[in-house]
């Protein structure tokens, strides 16, 4: 049988591996809380984080033996860009995204891993030590630098009737927990204003996947790699 073609592999294995992160129940808010619904908590912390500049999110994915972990840290913007990097096992890639596309540094272990194949030689001689560019709306990436379509996958997976539990001091920030309505995944989020998310957990799936956000409003810096430092995946043949 011959072998697909090198490229489409890349993308769908780098889809994959963010998906498998982005695609998470999320929930969040109140004001008192106390004598709000779940929903409209929601609702509040939704409007809140939709009016941040940028956020920073440390997500991971435990899949279980079979596979290997998989984490995120990014510092996102409200204008579609981001920068941080993307861990697979033990190794570790740079990882920007602007204007829909995103770029991964990364050396010849880390494409080992997100391949799974041994062809992480392949991948660096072919990029010889520039960034490799994904076509991020097309491969399905374009949300993990999307604050907007994070908020959307939040209402999605979270539902219209969370259950609210009460109240707790975290660090010294009052929170509130919010449970989807299968009890797959919570969230706790500030109670009190501006209601912001601040760890998330899911075991939907048979997987273990925990996000945490921080950093609400601070400068991002995003250095998109200069087009000579860059190789596009549709330049890479067919193996």
């Amino acid at each position: 049988m011959p072998r697909e073609p090198r490229q489409p592999r890349l993308v769908r294995a780098a889809a994959g591996v963010v998906a498998a992160l982005v695609v998470l129940p999320v929930a969040a808010g109140c004001d008192d809380a106390e004598d709000r619904s779940g929903e409209a908590i929601l609702r509040a912390a939704l409007d809140d984080m939709g009016a941040l500049r940028s956020v920073r999110i440390a997500a991971s994915l435990d899949a279980g033996p079979a596979a290997s972990d998989v984490s995120v840290d990014l510092s996102v913007t409200d204008g579609g860009r981001c920068a941080g990097t993307l861990t697979v096992g033990n190794e570790s890639a740079r990882l920007v995204g602007d204007d829909g596309d995103l770029y991964l540094a990364g050396a010849v272990p880390f494409w080992d891993g997100l391949l799974g194949d041994g062809s992480g030689q392949l991948v660096e001689d072919h990029l010889q030590g520039r960034w490799a560019k994904f076509p991020a709306a097309r491969a399905g990436l374009a949300e993990v630098c999307e604050l907007d379509a994070l908020l959307d996958v939040v209402r999605d997976e979270i539902g219209s009737a969370p259950a609210k539990g009460g109240s707790r001091e975290v660090d010294g920030t009052r929170v509130l927990t919010l449970t989807s309505a299968d009890g797959d995944s919570s969230v706790t989020i500030s109670a009190d204003e501006p209601h912001h998310l601040r760890e998330l957990t899911s075991t939907a799936d048979g997987s273990s996947r925990t996000w945490s956000f921080r950093d609400f409003d601070e400068p991002v810096d995003v250095v998109v790699p200069d087009p000579a430092d860059v190789a596009a995946l549709t330049e890479l043949g067919t193996g």
